[in-house]
């Protein structure tokens, strides 16, 4: 008889791993589970002698692939992006890299409206007030509201798709940018694609929802923001790395929304940043 599969879930995102357990038993598939987060060494450390990996945030460098090979055949990752993983590494080693390309359509994309939506009404400012028994709500003057306004999504993969639907229906203007959409042309949706700089340069509410590559990396950049209006606001609830540190951020009028949605400090406006 060969020898008996194994499973190791490192760095693992979830309250319990009672569903992996089950299957792996009645499949008569060994399982080992360390939840913890963990860097490379130690990525390779608990996953040593596994046919398979799975993974919330495990670092999974070339040299944590490496050490695990050649018994290593997949890397599946809990969530969309792969951006934790070097799939190059892997490619050459000839380990598979699977992900979860839809579970965070739906969830991802109502928090990229309700960060727009706390931003343009002021809510986390209102709330600390009221927190600390401020009741002066022109304090958080001027409040937004939605119709009238553009919002601009970049990125029109499953989530930036859902944002756009999620904003047209609340009465926001929607328009888009993707790398795969041609601009000065409209989605099936009725949604106009504009080429970037004009986006950024006429939206008033921006919603980030690219994929992290090399291409995308800080794709919000100084230069991006020059372009935008001094009222902006940058939703990045998924993204971190696309756009650049809260520092330059605050030095610009922007608003940037991130996904956790805290009140990190303040510019001439509320920063709601990601970091």
């Amino acid at each position: 008889m060969g020898t008996a599969k194994r499973i190791a879930i490192v760095d693992f995102d979830f309250p319990d791993s009672l569903i992996e357990e089950n299957m792996c038993a009645r499949a008569g598939i060994e399982l080992t589970v360390h939840a913890g987060r963990c860097n490379a060494e130690e990525v390779a450390r608990y996953a040593q002698g596994a046919d398979a990996l799975i993974s919330s945030y495990g670092d999974i460098t070339r040299e944590a692939l490496a050490a695990l090979a050649p018994r290593l055949k997949v890397v599946s990752r809990t969530g969309t992006g792969v951006d934790n993983i070097d799939v190059d590494a892997a490619t050459e080693l000839g380990i598979a890299v699977c992900n979860v390309p839809g579970y965070g359509t739906e969830v991802v994309s109502d928090h990229a409206i309700a960060l727009a939506l706390a931003c343009l009404r002021r809510i986390n400012e209102q709330d600390a007030d009221v927190r600390r028994g401020v009741w002066d709500y022109a304090r958080t003057r001027p409040l937004g509201q939605v119709r009238g306004r553009r919002l601009g999504i970049v990125g029109m993969g499953a989530i930036g798709a859902a944002a756009a639907r999620k904003a047209a229906g609340l009465g926001f203007e929607v328009v888009c940018y993707s790398r795969s959409l041609e601009p000065n042309s409209t989605t099936a949706e009725g949604y106009a694609i504009l080429p970037l700089d004009e986006l950024l340069a006429t939206s008033d509410v921006i919603s980030v929802h690219t994929a992290l590559t090399p291409q995308t990396y800080h794709l919000i950049d100084e230069r991006a923001i020059s372009l935008m209006k001094p009222s902006a606001i940058v939703s990045t609830p998924h993204a971190g790395r696309l756009s650049t540190r809260l520092r330059l951020l605050a030095r610009s009028k922007i608003t940037h929304c991130g996904e956790r949605g805290s009140t990190c400090s303040r510019a001439s406006r509320l920063i709601l940043a990601i970091r």
